[in-house]
């Protein structure tokens, strides 16, 4: 598998350096003057910055709804979640003021993207059946919405280059939405694990261009999953990843 390796500097005298920066695929050469000034700012922004803007966001936080959902068909039922995937302390009334964020087109294309032709029922009524129903796609709404809380507050500021390095080292802002995602293990791992592949993307996009359709997201995204690690040099699926190269 290819890897995503962190940048580093080489000063003047050509001994390699580790440098804090967003991984990529492109190294950084600069001189010990500049190491020494972006090492300033990092304590600077080490000592100040701790977390996400205050806010009064104690009216946001509640405890959702557990109780048994009510699928349409059998088929809805074995695409559901986890319970636990859907028990972020989030209010009802910032879940549906968020709702909006949720990417509906994208949720109808991965349905579509379904191996469907070897059940019985006819795949092109299944497939209605399951874009109509309404509380699996509230489902996938309120543990999406939750993980997507949990990395980017609860406010819609504008996230800094800060924010998205800590995030990808898994070095978030405490808050209670990211208590919980921590608390299901294998969904905080999904999330980190979705977020370095948006940030793969975005430097992917920033070199060959945008996107032009779901089609060629789902096969970048494929290709991310099949023939890389997007990750940190200090996890143990680094090395793995390199031999298998």
């Amino acid at each position: 598998k290819k890897t995503i390796k962190t940048n580093v500097t080489v000063p003047q005298d050509g001994s390699a350096r580790p440098f804090s920066s967003l991984p990529g695929s492109v190294e950084i050469h600069t001189t010990d003057d500049e190491v020494l000034e972006v090492a300033s700012v990092n304590k600077l922004y080490k000592t100040v910055v701790l977390g996400l803007p205050v806010v009064d966001a104690g009216k946001h936080w509640g405890n959702r709804d557990s109780s048994p959902v009510k699928l349409s068909n059998l088929y809805s039922e074995l695409l559901s979640i986890p319970e636990e995937w859907r028990t972020a302390p989030l209010s009802a009334a910032k879940f549906h003021q968020m709702k909006q964020k949720f990417p509906i087109e994208w949720y109808h294309f991965l349905l579509g993207q379904l191996d469907l032709f070897h059940l019985k029922e006819n795949p092109s009524n299944l497939l209605k059946d399951l874009f109509k129903d309404t509380a699996l796609k509230d489902l996938y709404v309120q543990s999406a919405l939750s993980c997507y809380i949990a990395m980017f507050g609860l406010d819609d500021t504008v996230v800094s280059p800060g924010h998205i390095f800590r995030a990808y080292n898994g070095s978030l802002p405490w808050s209670v939405c990211l208590d919980w995602l921590i608390g299901n293990q294998e969904l905080y791992q999904l999330t980190l694990k979705t977020f370095r592949y948006t940030v793969k993307l975005m430097v992917d996009k920033a070199s060959l261009g945008p996107v032009e359709d779901f089609q060629e997201l789902l096969k970048y995204l494929e290709e991310y999953e099949n023939d890389w690690y997007i990750g940190l040099v200090s996890e143990k699926e680094w090395p793995q990843a390199v031999l298998q190269e």
